[in-house]
């Protein structure tokens, strides 16, 4: 795919970026390394890394270089989330890593829900790039998020619904679909991201994230759940 079809790709849905992705709020009392049980249903570890921040491990080191490399020179413009996240899409489409940049143990999911891998954050809090691992049928809640977010599926197929919210009505609306598989990069900056993922695929899928934000400090890109009731598009005007 070539930036260019990255940079239209972002801008495709009602004149905002999206992406498939979220990370539920860390419980607290769950020991660094281990599967940690969200309050949706995901299951998120977190390993802590010498010298502060966290990461995933080894598997950082040979794979992800190039991408945290890209990201931070994008991130360092201070530009605004709308162009930030288009750069990102187009340096993560360079350097989109392979699915072992997870660990074997990382890649095989969980039963209890999809799972989430802080991979790496940088020192300054600016970024992480998270792993996401679903079984199929596993899926999120509705949602939208407090930053910009670049995706790409490494492994499988993820479908993303979007959604529109009808204060009026109280409601949310239909706003499209987006069927993602490997090699694929999308991405968003809010607002207009209100959005639900699920692994619609026969097999266990990944996707490469990155968030504007310091995934361990603030523990969630998600800024609000939607527990509402969906219409269809056509009943929405």
């Amino acid at each position: 795919m070539a930036p260019s079809a990255v940079a239209r790709r972002i801008t495709s849905v009602y004149g905002w970026p999206y992406l498939v992705g979220r990370l539920a709020p860390l419980r607290s009392g769950c020991p660094a390394g281990q599967p940690c049980p969200m309050a949706d249903g995901s299951v998120r570890a977190l390993h802590p890394r010498q010298g502060g921040g966290w990461s995933g491990g080894a598997a950082e080191t040979a794979g992800l270089v190039g991408l945290v490399s890209a990201v931070r020179t994008v991130v360092a413009r201070h530009e605004d989330w709308q162009t930030t996240a288009r750069h990102v899409a187009a340096a993560l489409e360079h350097h989109l890593p392979t699915p072992d940049v997870l660990t074997a143990d990382q890649r095989s999911g969980d039963s209890d829900g999809y799972r989430s891998h802080a991979l790496h954050v940088e020192r300054d809090g600016s970024f992480s790039i998270v792993g996401l691992v679903w079984l199929p049928g596993q899926v999120t809640r509705i949602h939208d998020h407090v930053t910009w977010c670049v995706f790409g599926v490494v492994q499988g197929v993820e479908y993303e619904e979007l959604f529109t919210l009808d204060e009026e009505r109280d409601c949310l609306t239909e706003a499209g679909n987006a069927t993602n598989g490997v090699g694929e990069i999308s991405g968003f900056a809010p607002p207009g991201d209100i959005h639900r993922v699920r692994n619609v695929g026969s097999q266990t899928a990944i996707s490469i994230h990155v968030y504007g934000t310091d995934v361990a400090r603030v523990g969630s890109s998600v800024r609000r759940y939607y527990d509402l009731p969906v219409l269809p598009a056509r009943t929405a005007a």
